[in-house]
């Protein structure tokens, strides 16, 4: 028996697993995902190993390989599902096995933080000497922690231990903190599932029954029941001795999600995610571990949760680009959650208001069973009014807002029902400017101009440097300085200056930096303890306000201008969930202002319309060659010095180059990335499409294996979701 051994697991660049042979009396203990001792390198030293595969022969020769010297792990530390859904990972996205490995391993294993050093019984101790057999008896009495006095001072007698096959690492024994021993009773709705709900459930249960790895693309406007299909769903995978993983976009914006779901399921409910505390998070993780049928729920983290039994995927929101790391590991949670679904055998729910253009042209070709929600439970979608603020300004208003708006608010206010404004910019103005010279104040690590905040300082959003600011022109030290533009901080202190008496909270990531601050925020408004609630795209999803009645987007352009294939996308499903916002327990009214009031991904928004929509941007897709009709590799490298990630981007191009006859690949660029200094690294990109996912695949793993120029990193982003 041959065990596979990646050395020094824990580390990202490593990327080389070992063939060792496994001695006859360790077949029985070695599994894929525990950790071995071994020799090492021309020195033979000994190292920990994790096994991440076990065969029956190798290439290797008989003398030149080594044996596993010891088994250190009771239970696995990682299952053989998690080593598989890694070693996808690591194919897909070209990354090193330690970064794969990152992902399905939480810090505190590795770190061994939740292990004890037990010893094994063993009658015969004849052949060891006196310090180390009162070690061995002094552990054999009372289990010891790693990171104990004891193991420090005596490191290589404990190594000599394992290496008798006398100590092994076992879980420490922890007080599972469970809200399950409140036993809170469960809530059953009320009424029936309407007609579409029905069909949708009863398909889904068709294909779990069914068995096989099944994409199912929930596609249902907003207020149309799709948690409660979910809630169904999740009961029926349950009751037949299944988990469940439920994704949602961002954790601290679907506390109304998890209470739903914890009343009606219970305490077999886990939240996780990696900004819980430590000891909370492993309290989730051993309980997903432990159990037989639980439900995780969280955002891209979830999907490695460690549990027993999985029967269900269900992705809420599956076109939310929070769902898509923006550092390295560049992985897609969706696509990751669609890699694990199919290493299980088991369906997949993606759903969406306003799905991704991709999974919605695979629902039309056939791969993905499509399932539809058109209408809105008992209510009507809200009516949508489109301002061109191109005529406002050439009738003499100056105003951010235009005036069917402050109208359409001052009303809002005097019925006593709640105002959301959405203006997907933070701080007060995007951009400070010398009205003497013309300098714009950028920041010193970014190509990126500074955004000025209203308690006196300038920041930028990319690498967070911060300056004081003072009214003066850095250039020119003229004092004509000027602020430009609109950020959430301009409208709250607009907004109040017209309408004195409004109760007014703002929303956005300097106003929920601290702990709970965004549960406390959206608390509030719901209990109506404010009138009118201004944010950013974290208030355009997975919020209910059944007194919201009006939703004001101040500026439906902002992400139309991005330099991007996706910027109409974008826009289109941004303006379509805001506005799914506005009158789900009233009739409700929604208005955008924008200076592109013909564009069609404002005008298909505004008339709730994804089909249409859809059917114009596919045939720009098709057009273009961008997905789905291609598959998009984005190769980046990046450099402290401006010369260096140049000849950098230039070794790529050269290896692409070797290629580009062979395969159907084009190649654009090599060029400067539209941001082109991020926290002063210098940044080259080449763009890259490909007919065919297995070609993508293999020219990104021959790009990250043939690049070697120190100087500079490779990035390498498979199906990115922005090139900026």
């Amino acid at each position: 028996m041959i065990a596979q051994v990646c050395i020094n697991y824990q580390d990202a660049n490593v990327d080389k697993v070992f063939d060792y042979l496994v001695p006859t009396h360790f077949e029985n203990s070695i599994e894929i995902g525990k950790r071995v001792y071994v020799n090492f390198g021309v020195s033979n030293r000994i190292v920990e190993g994790l096994v991440v595969g076990i065969k029956q022969t190798t290439d290797i020769e008989e003398n030149k390989l080594k044996s596993v010297l010891a088994v250190i792990d009771k239970f696995s530390i990682v299952s053989k599902e998690q080593i598989e859904l890694a070693l996808s990972m690591k194919n897909y996205y070209a990354l090193n096995l330690g970064e794969a490995l990152s992902l399905v391993i939480p810090p505190f294993v590795s770190s061994k933080q939740i292990y004890n050093i037990c010893a094994k019984k063993h009658e015969e101790n004849s052949n060891m000497d006196d310090d180390l057999k009162k070690l061995y008896e002094s552990i054999l009495k009372k289990p010891v922690s790693i990171n104990s006095k004891l193991v420090k001072e005596n490191k290589e007698k404990i190594i000599k231990l394992f290496l008798k096959g006398l100590l092994e690492f076992d879980l420490k024994n922890f007080a599972i903190k469970e809200d399950s021993e409140k036993n809170l009773p469960l809530v059953e709705p009320n009424y029936n599932l309407t007609e579409e709900q029905n069909k949708a459930l009863n398909s889904i249960i068709s294909a779990f029954d069914e068995g096989g790895y099944r994409n199912i693309l929930l596609f249902g406007v907003t207020g149309s029941g799709k948690t409660e299909v979910y809630i169904r769903a999740i009961q029926y995978a349950i009751e037949k001795g299944k988990s469940v993983i439920f994704m949602v976009p961002e954790i601290s914006l679907t506390p109304q999600m998890i209470e739903n779901v914890q009343s009606r399921i219970g305490n077999k409910v886990l939240v996780y995610h990696s900004k819980m505390k430590s000891i909370d998070r492993l309290n989730s993780w051993l309980a997903a571990r432990n159990k037989e049928a639980v439900v995780v729920i969280g955002p891209r983290s979830a999907v490695f949760a460690p549990v027993k039994n999985l029967g269900l995927i269900i992705v809420d929101e599956e076109h939310e680009p929070s769902y898509k790391s923006e550092k390295s590991p560049r992985i897609n949670a969706v696509e990751v959650a669609q890699m694990r679904a199919k290493i299980n055998n088991i369906p997949i729910i993606l759903g969406s208001a306003t799905p991704s253009i991709e999974h919605y042209f695979y629902a039309q070709k056939g791969r993905y069973f499509l399932c539809t929600l058109k209408n809105r439970i008992n209510k009507n979608l809200p009516e949508v009014l489109i301002v061109d603020m191109k005529k406002e300004i050439l009738e003499g208003n100056k105003s951010i807002f235009s005036r069917l708006l402050l109208s359409e608010i001052e009303n809002n206010l005097k019925k006593g029902e709640q105002v959301l404004l959405f203006l997907n910019r933070r701080g007060y103005s995007p951009i400070v400017i010398c009205r003497e010279c013309g300098y714009v104040f950028m920041c010193k690590n970014c190509s990126i101009s500074l955004t000025y905040h209203k308690e006196g300082y300038l920041r930028c959003h990319y690498c967070g440097y911060k300056e004081e600011y003072r009214g003066v022109c850095a250039k020119c030290n003229s004092k004509y300085v000027r602020q430009y533009g609109s950020g959430t901080q301009k409208i709250e202190e607009e907004i109040k200056a017209y309408f004195k008496d409004a109760r007014v909270l703002r929303m956005d990531s300097d106003t929920t930096s601290k702990k709970d601050a965004t549960e406390q925020i959206v608390k509030k408004f719901r209990e109506k303890e404010a009138d009118i609630l201004i944010g950013t795209q974290m208030i355009a999803k997975g919020l209910h306000f059944p007194d919201l009645t009006l939703v004001g987007v101040i500026d439906a352009d902002i992400l139309l201008n991005m330099p991007d294939f996706r910027s109409r996308e974008r826009t289109f499903q941004l303006l379509t969930q805001v506005a799914g916002r506005s009158g789900r327990e009233k009739p409700g009214r929604v208005i955008i202002q924008t200076f592109n009031p013909e564009d069609y991904s404002i005008v298909f928004a505004s008339k709730h319309d994804y089909e249409s929509f859809y059917a114009q941007e596919i045939k720009l897709r098709k057009m273009m060659e961008y997905p789905p009709y291609s598959y998009v590799v984005n190769f980046i490298v990046v450099a402290s010095e401006q010369n260096l990630a140049k000849k950098g981007i230039e070794h790529v191009y050269t290896i692409l180059k070797d290629f580009e006859n062979e395969t159907d690949m084009k190649v654009y660029g090599p060029s400067e990335n539209p941001i082109f200094k991020i926290e002063n690294q210098y940044r080259y990109h080449i763009l890259v499409k490909f007919k065919r996912a297995g070609q993508m695949i293999s020219i990104a793993n021959l790009i990250k294996e043939r690049y070697n120029y120190n100087n500079a990193s490779l990035i390498i982003d498979v199906n990115p979701l922005d090139t900026l």
